[in-house]
């Protein structure tokens, strides 16, 4: 029997009362629910079994799940159709609500599963048993492995003790290294939580992680000589290349998230709260620093050795001189405003100290990207809440014995007070959506406008020992401090 949108309706009421108010505890969850099902059901339908509720226990590292299983038509109209699955998650606050206890450390998830179970789609997601011509079961061993932990120290020292011999026995080193790091990449997008795992964007970069793994995994010996190095090298250099676009990538698959939520009965729920989903981004991006480290060093290293006078921005630096970084993404921040708002503010930098104190060890390009976020957040800020004369953006650098700080303040009207828990979420963001990268000639680009800026300010700070803090006076504007260990 066809439904009407009356009835569609009704369905849709009653999974949102099952969602937010429906007082139950776990195990008398289904006792309640069902015979409210049951009474609109007989009223309002003729196939009573539309409706089946019922708990499963998952392993460990998922979570204790209601399921709903219903017809595809009746699907369709409540959702948006992803294939054949949809899988969206509730957060624990909701669940607080109909009194369903949490366990400790899992997740709570609402999963609608059309024609195909549970066991199917995961199989489909996680058990592909040939991908890019390779066994998963052998990437996720990898992942199960210890990366080496990198430091500023090992790594400076790594640089200023650079040969053609250091390179060719880091080269095999590397391979291991990455494998392990590559293949954790690949595990993490396929448990990104949500639904973000089924994202088109998401998909497409792990194929690019599956396929920077194979091409390793391929190689059989660990390079010998010169010769071997430099084809190695060749390797490294096509999954940098490769991997580029990444951080914009994912940024667009969250996007991609956010507009197929939005299509939902869901739609009117705080998806910025989605702590699971910060973690495995947090997670991935983490993991992406150490990755982008190690490809850039080995390329730097293996450029210096072949030209001395070549870009050393994206090695480790000894002597970091922030003056000269802030410079460069002064310069890249107001090309970004110019493109976007045809105009953008000036930028004034002042120091506090002898100039000699700020140097600290650092890798310049990280902190450039990260000059760059916080620049365009404040430029955009003034642009939008001034239509006169714009006020500049300040950049204050400072220093003691023990830390480097770098403050950048701007007049952009500020960010309200019940905004601030939101602003280190993926999926939270006062600009419109950009799906375009920023710099189209192999650079990484910026992701402002999609929500990513600050979180990912904030773990380059935290990979490298430092801090980064936001003050905010709303109806004024913003304060960011950055801290960096000398």
């Amino acid at each position: 029997m066809k439904k009407t949108t009356q009835q569609q309706q009704i369905i849709k009421q009653l999974i949102t009362k099952l969602i937010l108010t429906e007082k139950a505890s776990r195990r008398g969850f289904s006792k309640s629910i069902i015979p409210l099902l049951n009474n609109q059901t007989q009223n309002n339908f003729e196939d009573k079994t539309e409706f089946q509720y019922a708990y499963r226990q998952c392993d460990k590292e998922r979570e204790l799940a209601p399921f709903c299983n219903m017809t595809s038509k009746t699907l369709s109209k409540m959702t948006f159709n992803h294939g054949n699955y949809f899988k969206a998650t509730i957060p624990n606050q909701l669940y607080s609500q109909v009194e369903i206890n949490p366990i400790q450390h899992q997740q709570h998830e609402l999963r609608f599963s059309v024609q195909y179970n549970e066991a199917i789609m995961e199989r489909r997601v996680r058990e592909e048993s040939i991908d890019a011509n390779i066994d998963l079961s052998i990437v996720y061993n990898y992942s199960k492995m210890t990366p080496a932990s990198l430091s500023v120290s090992t790594l400076v020292e790594f640089v200023e003790n650079t040969s053609i011999n250091s390179l060719v026995l880091s080269s095999g080193w590397l391979i291991e290294e990455l494998r392990i790091r590559l293949a954790q990449q690949v595990q993490l997008l396929d448990e990104m939580p949500h639904g973000l795992n089924l994202m088109p964007s998401i998909r497409i970069v792990r194929d690019w992680y599956l396929t920077s793994f194979k091409q390793l995994y391929q190689i059989k010996s660990k390079p010998r000589n010169r010769s071997e190095e430099i084809e190695f090298t060749n390797v490294i250099r096509t999954i940098y290349d490769r991997h580029n676009p990444t951080m914009v990538s994912v940024a667009g698959g969250v996007a991609e998230l956010k507009e197929e939520l939005k299509k939902t009965m869901l739609e009117y729920i705080d998806y910025t709260n989605y702590s699971s989903l910060k973690d495995h981004l947090d997670s991935f991006y983490i993991n992406r620093i150490g990755i982008r480290t190690l490809l850039e060093h080995h390329l730097s290293l293996h450029d210096q050795v072949e030209n001395p006078n070549c870009n050393l921005s994206k090695l480790i630096c000894k002597n970091t001189n922030p003056i000269l970084v802030a410079n460069r993404a002064i310069k890249d921040a107001q090309d970004w405003c110019l493109a976007h708002y045809g105009k953008f503010p000036q930028v004034i930098v002042s120091t506090s100290g002898n100039q000699d104190d700020l140097l600290f060890p650092y890798v310049p390009n990280h902190l450039q990207f990260q000059l760059i976020e916080l620049l365009i957040n404040s430029m955009r800020a003034v642009v939008e809440n001034h239509t006169d004369s714009l006020p500049p953006v300040g950049i204050l650098m400072s220093s003691s014995q023990d830390e480097v700080t770098i403050r950048i303040s701007d007049e952009g009207k500020g960010i309200p007070r019940k905004d601030m828990p939101q602003l280190f979420s993926y999926l939270y963001s006062t600009a419109s959506v950009r799906k375009e990268i920023v710099n189209q000639d192999g650079k990484q680009g910026s992701v402002a406008g999609f929500g990513f800026g600050l979180p990912l300010v904030k773990l380059y700070s935290k990979y490298w020992g430092g801090e980064f803090k936001l003050n905010s006076v709303s109806g004024y504007g913003t304060d960011a401090y950055l801290y960096f260990t000398k």
